[in-house]
């Protein structure tokens, strides 16, 4: 039987939780990924004290990467975006959303002056590099 692989999106309490728990439930036999924007945890019930002075920033955060490491999960400080589309049957990353949205706009608008289709091809350039 080949090895599990388990991808989880974002690294406070469901991301950490869901990590470390599908790693020792499954006994270590299991690849576990967790990607998320933030490289930190947030102690979110404790932000209640910080507006008072009782608590800090710093006091109720912590870097994510060495609780994954000590637990031997992979660990991507990046965003990830990705939805289930029904009509697909499938999940829809970023790229193939903004590249299904530029294909309908050049087919709906194929008629135009290509300077006119030039610029919808930048202005989606523009989508792109924005993410």
């Amino acid at each position: 039987m080949s090895r599990k692989k388990v991808l989880v999106l974002g690294g406070n309490f469901g991301g950490l939780t869901a990590a470390l728990a599908v790693r020792h439930e499954l006994h270590g036999d299991v690849d576990v990924t967790v990607v998320s924007a933030s490289d930190k945890f947030l102690f979110n019930p404790s932000l209640i004290w910080v507006p008072f002075g009782k608590r800090t920033a710093d006091d109720i955060t912590f870097s994510v990467a060495p609780t994954f490491e000590d637990h031997g999960v992979d660990f991507i400080h990046a965003e990830a975006y990705a939805r289930y589309q029904p009509a697909l049957g499938r999940l829809e990353t970023w790229d193939d959303t903004v590249a299904r949205t530029e294909a309908m706009h050049l087919a709906r608008f194929a008629g135009l002056p290509s300077s006119a289709l030039a610029e919808v091809r930048w202005a989606f350039g523009l989508v792109r590099a924005r993410r």
